[in-house]
This record gives C-alpha cells, structure tokens and sequence, in this order.
C-alpha cells in the first residue's frame, strides 16, 4: 500500500463547556475513543508520515453546519450543508488535485483502465471483451528475473539472461534478481530424480548408503557378458528387494528454500509486473535447483542401445533450424565409444553429462566389455503445480515468462493461471520423457539430408582431440580395474564448447526477449500482440501466449 485516503461525512467542532457539562463530556469521550473514526485519524496523520513511499490524505469538512440529524429533511438545512461541503471543497483544490494525480498515474499505461474511461457506444461489449482477453503490463512496470544456481545454462558464453539485464539497464526498467539456492527439506530418496537406464557394472561399486552397501558382491569373474548384474547407484542389487521402515505420517506441508525465497521476493516487490522464469522445464515442472551425480552404462548391452538411442532423439528435438545435418552425422554414431570420441558433453533433455572415463574388461571368451562413467547435472528441486496453487497471491495480475529449451507443461500454466496470472508465455515444445526402444524394438531410423554435415562445438578442435586419444590409447584393450582419464577432464577449453552447444539459438532468444520486452514497456502493446511481433522478427522459435479466458 503506498497511498492511503480517508474521506469523511463532515463534524461539527469541538466545543469545551463549563460546569457540570465536562463530566458528561468525559463520560462520551470515554465511551466513544473505542470507535471514534477521529482517533483513527490522530493515530494514522501521526504515524504514517514516518513511513516511506506512502502518502495519507483525509478529507472531512468541520463546519457548524454540517451538525445535522440522519433524517433530516429540512431543505435549509441541507443548503447549508452543501455549502460547506463546496467551501471546503475550493480551499483545499490543490490537495484534492494532488490526490487524483497520485491514484491515477500508475494506471495511465493501462490500456483496460483507459478503455474504462471512454463513452460506451453499442459495440462497448465487444471492445471490452478483446481488451480482456489481451492483457498488457498495466502499472507493475518492473521486472523478477528467476535463476537456477548450479543450472547447465550457467556456463554459456551468450545467455538471454544477460542480455535482459543489459536491456533492463540501458532502458531504465528497474530489474531484481533471484537466485534460487538449494537447501531446506529435500524430498524422500523414493522420489529422487528417476533415470530409465541402470548402470551395468558390479553392485556395491560406488556405495553412497553405508547401510545400503553389501561386500558380499565385490568384484567377480564372469564367463559371459550377459552375466554381469546391473549397478544400482544405491549399492544395492536392482533386483534385489530392500525392506523399509514403516512411513511416518506426512509432516505439515512447507515450501522448499528456493520456493520460500521467490514467495518472499514476490510478497515484497508489489510493483513486479513480470516474473521471467529463466529455467529449464521438464515432466515434473520448473527446475529451480540442479546437484550433480554419477551415471554409468556398460556397452555393448541393450541399455547402452537405449542411452544412445535418447542422446540422438535428444539432439534432434532441440536443433530445430539444423535437424538434416544432425541428421548425417548421427547416423554415423553406431556406439557410445563413438558418440564420447566425437563429444564428450552432451545434452539429453534437460541433463547435462560429462564423459568421465571408461573401465574395459576381457572375458573368458575374449568378448570386451566397456563401461563408460559420466557426470550428470541432474534436476534437484521443482517448481510443481502445487506449489504454485500453494504461493497464495504471488502470481495474481503478473505476467509469467519463461525462456527455456522447452516451456512448462499444461498442469503448471493452468496452476499459474488458476492463481491469477494475467499470462504465461513460453516455449511451445513442452518437456518429454526421453523416448526408449525394448530390446525387441526396431532400430531408429533418420532421414538424412544431402551432402549434411553437422558440428557440435568446433570441428577442428575435436579431430585434435582425436589423434591425441589415438596416441595416448593402447592399440589392444587389457582387463583392468582402474577408470581410464578421458581427455575432456585434460582440455581446459571444452567445457566452454560444452556449454556453447546451441549458442546461434541462445543469441536469437536474447533479441527475441529484448525485443519483446520493447513491445511491452515503449510500446504499452497488450502481451498477445507484442508476441506476436517479436516472433515475426523470429520466426524460428515457437512460442505461445495462454491467457486466462482463453
């Protein structure tokens, strides 16, 4: 609340009377400082100035005549008091001047506001239907930027997060920034980050749970491939069964800390009009926190057919503008030794993993098996619908943004909107689970362009690296029981290209944000129209505006 008027009905003036008058006086005022609206005044024109950004006004005329009975119906009487009231009327213009100025500046760039204020004629009822079903900024005209700590996207040379502060900045919109940082209540292992492959090396190898880990499966002697038993990251056996302890009954629900934060943010900026959610989306809702974790597979197998088979569907669906060249040199991706000698930073879905090494052992019937460790960023707290219905007012008459890889899904637009969003705008891809193939399905098959040759990061740079791993490498496998160092771990650059991947879509996101928020703060344009306009300019990226009456 920065402004606060009090308008009154008229009071006759206090008069102090002699004799036995002052007990009956004292007496009413007793009875009356419980609910006199005076007291209230005294207390608020004291106070109240002691408060920045906040303005008081009352308005009540104190004349003899205005001391008249509710049922008056003497027409003397009632002149009298309309002439008091236009007396006290033109002795305090300026303040009452000073007042309608102060309600109605933060709503001049409304467009509903000023629509309001025009005469109706017979088509008022279709003028009023459009202008609410396109929301504009209204008078919130500043700006939530929402990031993830620890996010993929951190480590890009060009990100649109930047490049909407620099706007912000140079065009005078006031901009705050949250950091969204892990910690608090963490939900229970049974609902941590779910993986569709399991890692095929031997159980207990990387214990994380000492009452987890059983010694009784270290390290075996197996005579066929298909012998050896998949590694659970838990220590334990993935088909072995382990009891848990009775459930306690669900605590009283609280927010996560990074969810605690934005409410708090929200609740003490009133003046946000736009919350832009620079995050990644995925099944579950928006990312808000990522820790990182071990991810092993061992080819040849089914599931390394599998994790290969997501890491191809997963560059495919996010090089939109390049997918025939993705298309050519995919296709010669035959095995996860080739994909790590080519890239050893790749992205499936929303996961970022780092090829960390591999541990090679010959069997008894001279087949090698290769497992390959990599390092993933991995989602750690979301966003979800229920915690959005569960923000009470942050939300309400805000427009929603996001800008990542894929836009939220339908249950968390419908929670923003059910909230009292005025839009949410993002991505039209919405998130997927990564798409896996059984064992008795049919291989994946590509269409692929002419004469297409696709890059992931620079060209030269990776034939480099190749012909040092060549060197460095025995030209015959041997067993062994150590992880062998990947080169990525040895270039001090890659992780820069690991994080460029995709920096041509990152630059045309950022003209695209800078542009649209050109649109809606210099232009006042309503949020499906400046939209629309900035994706002319873009017509490569796919975004959609859900309003809340459409």
């Amino acid at each position: 609340i920065d402004c606060l008027v009090s308008i009154g009905s008229g009071s006759v003036p206090t008069r102090v009377r002699k004799g036995g008058w002052r007990y009956l006086d004292t007496g009413q005022v007793l009875i009356e400082s419980a609910c006199s609206v005076e007291r209230v005044e005294e207390a608020l024109s004291t106070l109240l100035p002691m408060l920045p950004e906040i303005q008081y006004f009352r308005f009540n005329p104190v004349d003899d005549r205005c001391g008249m009975e509710l049922d008056e119906t003497d027409p003397a009487i009632w002149l009298k008091l309309e002439a008091a009231i236009d007396e006290y009327i033109q002795s305090n213009s300026q303040v009452l001047k000073n007042v309608c100025e102060r309600l109605t500046l933060p709503f001049l760039n409304d467009e509903k506001w000023c629509e309001n204020l025009k005469p109706r004629f017979m088509n008022g009822k279709q003028s009023n239907r459009r202008v609410e079903s396109s929301p504009s900024l209204g008078w919130r005209r500043n700006v939530l930027l929402v990031e993830a700590q620890h996010s993929p996207d951190s480590g890009r040379v060009k990100h649109h997060a930047r490049a909407l502060e620099s706007f912000c900045s140079s065009n005078g919109i006031k901009l705050s920034s949250l950091h969204a940082t892990p910690g608090g209540p963490k939900p229970s292992p049974g609902t941590a980050f779910p993986t569709p492959f399991n890692s095929p090396l031997i159980s207990g190898s990387l214990p994380t749970s000492p009452l987890l880990f059983t010694p009784d499966h270290g390290p075996q002697k197996f005579n066929r491939i298909d012998m050896v038993p998949p590694l659970s990251l838990d220590g334990g056996h993935a088909g072995k069964t382990i009891l848990s302890p009775p459930s306690s009954p669900p605590p009283k629900r609280q927010l996560y800390l990074p969810l605690r934060q934005m409410h708090e943010k929200l609740q003490n900026l009133p003046q946000v009009g736009i919350i832009h959610l620079a995050l990644q989306n995925d099944s579950n809702g928006s990312i808000l926190s990522w820790q990182n974790d071990v991810f092993v597979v061992a080819e040849p197998g089914d599931l390394a057919d599998k994790f290969l088979q997501s890491v191809k569907f997963s560059i495919l669906s996010v090089m939109q503008s390049n997918r025939r060249k993705a298309a050519s040199i995919l296709s010669n991706i035959c095995s996860i030794s080739d994909l790590v000698r080519i890239k050893k930073c790749f992205q499936v879905g929303n996961i970022i993993h780092r090829y960390i090494g591999r541990q090679t052992q010959v069997m008894e019937d001279d087949q090698e098996i290769a497992a390959f460790m990599f390092r993933r960023t991995v989602p750690s707290t979301h966003l979800t619908p229920d915690d959005i219905r569960w923000m009470v007012g942050a939300w309400r008459d805000r427009i929603i943004l996001y800008s990542g890889t894929f836009g939220p899904t339908q249950a968390v637009v419908k929670a923003f909107l059910d909230s009292g969003a005025k839009a949410v705008i993002g991505p039209s891809t919405e998130p997927q689970e990564t798409p896996l193939i059984t064992s008795q399905g049919s291989p994946f098959e590509y269409n692929i362009g002419e004469n297409g040759k696709f890059e992931i990061g620079e060209e030269e740079d990776e034939e480099e690296e190749e012909a040092e791993r060549e060197q460095m490498e025995p030209p015959t496998p041997t067993a062994t029981s150590d992880w062998e160092d990947s080169d990525h771990e040895k270039m001090n650059g890659d992780d820069n290209k690991c994080s460029g991947l995709w920096e041509d879509e990152e630059e045309q996101v950022s003209e695209f944000v800078c542009q649209l928020y050109d649109m809606l703060f210099r232009e006042n344009a309503s949020v499906d129209v400046a939209l629309q306009k900035a994706l002319a300019s873009h017509r490569k990226l796919r975004y959609t505006c859900h309003l809340a009456n459409v």
